[in-house]
C-alpha cells in the first residue's frame, strides 16, 4: 500500500516537532521523492537541505508551505532532489548498516586488544 501511496505523491512533507530516525523519510526518498520536513532531530541526519529535500524551522507554518509550494512550482528541481534522494538513501540499506557495524565493533575490539598492551595480532571472527 505505501509504495503506491509514493508512488502517486510529489513530495513527503513531514513538519515534525521531534523525531529521532524517520522511517518515513528513508522510505520516501526511496521512492525517490523529495522531502519537506522540519530542521529537528535524526532528520537533518538524512535530509540534506537543498539536496535531498527541504529543511524548515520547527513550528514555522510559512516556511513549511513556501518550501512545498517551491517544489510544487519547480517540478524539475523536485523530480532532481527525488533523484538524489533515491540515490543518497541506498546508504541506509540493512545490509550496508550491518557492515558498518560489523567494521565498528571490529575496530574498537581491536583497539581494546592493542591498547591493553597486549601486541598479539587480535583474532576476531568475521
Amino acid at each position: 500500500e505505501l509504495p503506491e501511496l509514493y508512488a502517486r505523491a510529489d513530495c513527503l512533507v513531514l513538519p515534525s516537532r521531534s523525531e529521532a530516525f524517520p522511517n518515513a523519510v528513508i522510505e520516501a526518498m526511496a521512492a525517490g521523492l523529495p522531502v519537506v520536513a522540519s530542521d529537528v532531530g535524526g532528520i537533518p541526519e538524512v535530509v540534506r537541505d537543498g539536496v535531498t529535500g527541504v529543511l524548515v524551522p520547527p513550528d514555522d507554518v510559512p516556511a513549511l508551505a513556501d518550501a512545498v509550494a517551491g517544489l510544487m512550482d519547480a517540478p524539475r528541481r523536485a523530480a532532481a532532489l527525488g533523484q538524489v534522494a533515491r540515490d543518497t538513501v541506498e546508504h541506509y540499506s540493512i545490509d550496508r548498516m550491518v557492515e558498518a557495524f560489523e567494521r565498528l565493533y571490529l575496530t574498537e575490539i581491536e583497539n581494546h586488544v592493542w591498547n591493553r598492551g597486549d601486541r598479539r595480532q587480535p583474532r576476531v571472527a568475521a
